[in-house]
């Protein structure tokens, strides 16, 4: 028995930006004369079965490079070379009028510091955030040293003498 694996074709744009596309589309030009030119170099090679994870991009080089000449396929679930993990999602909040959009932010602003991240287009919502305080918030003055120490000796000149009433070891001065 001889084994052999097959990496899937070239994307179309990112991949770290689609890692879950349909089948239609998800070879680049290139990608797809890669799976042809597979097709072709195999031409002579006896192949009993194919195997493929259920992402758009091995599925559909598998499809290229064996469909015609009758070769099973079968979608194996856990024939991937990573998953996104859901505990380790997150947000981000792009500016609406951000040049390139969001892969020019994402290549920016996330990439260099976590390079396996990427977004699904699909979940994208455009929103808008106002910001109370800038627009409401109206600052009061800050108080003098002048005025807290003021404020200070009169809060002292207050409880002069409270301590001791309290704990009754004494009289209260006032």
């Amino acid at each position: 028995m001889k084994l052999l694996l097959v990496r899937h074709g070239q994307m179309a744009g990112d991949p770290y930006l689609c890692p879950d596309r349909p089948v239609s589309g998800c070879l680049s030009p290139e990608g797809v004369a890669q799976a042809q030119a597979l097709r072709d170099a195999l031409a002579s090679t006896r192949i009993d079965a194919a195997f493929s994870s259920p992402y758009g991009r091995a599925l559909q080089t598998a499809e290229i490079a064996f469909a015609e000449r009758g070769v099973p396929i079968t979608i194996v679930p856990g024939l991937e070379e990573w998953k996104p993990d859901p505990a380790l999602r997150d947000t981000e909040q792009v500016p609406l009028l951000e040049d390139g959009g969001i892969e020019a932010f994402l290549r920016r602003e996330v990439l260099p510091h976590a390079p396996d991240a990427w977004y699904l287009p699909g979940s994208v919502k455009t929103g808008y955030e106002i910001s109370f305080t800038r627009y409401f918030y109206k600052p009061q003055p800050l108080r003098t040293l002048e005025e807290i120490r003021a404020d200070i000796l009169a809060l002292e000149k207050e409880s002069a003498g409270l301590l001791d009433e309290v704990i009754g070891t004494g009289e209260a001065t006032t």
